[in-house]
């Protein structure tokens, strides 16, 4: 009876900290606060039409062009200077925007491969270029 006591407080205890570590405020971290990320060197993705068709998959990327007409639902052409290719943008990602082909615009995302297609981009944000 002792341990199963025991056992629960430890429990209680670990589960009711919220899992935060002696450095993190309590008023930051996963559950609200100030939601701040790492600010130093990041892993080179690809930027370039042509250097996401060649990527792995998972990859991320940071893309500059047009979008410049729909092929399917959530699938649309993306044009750079290097380029051509499929990107996806569910629809909960285009947060009211409206986009021609001719706005410019940055997407952020990531390489989705396939073994019987071409790299295409997953698009976790999209923003207009002035």
């Amino acid at each position: 009876m002792k341990k199963v006591l025991l056992s629960s407080v430890l429990v209680l205890s670990l589960f009711g900290a919220g899992f935060q570590d002696a450095k993190t405020p309590a008023n930051q971290g996963n559950y609200g606060g100030n939601y701040g990320g790492f600010t130093g060197p990041q892993a080179q993705g690809a930027n370039t039409v042509a250097g996401a068709l060649k990527a792995r998959d998972d990859t991320m990327v940071t893309l500059k062009g047009n979008i410049i007409r729909q092929v399917a639902h959530e699938k649309y052409e993306f044009k750079d200077s290097t380029g051509v290719m499929i990107v996806e943008i569910d629809d909960d990602k285009w947060y009211g925007l409206s986009v021609g082909p001719n706005d410019v615009v940055e997407i952020y995302g990531e390489v989705d491969s396939e073994i019987y297609r071409k790299n295409e981009i997953d698009v976790k944000f999209i923003k207009k270029v002035n």
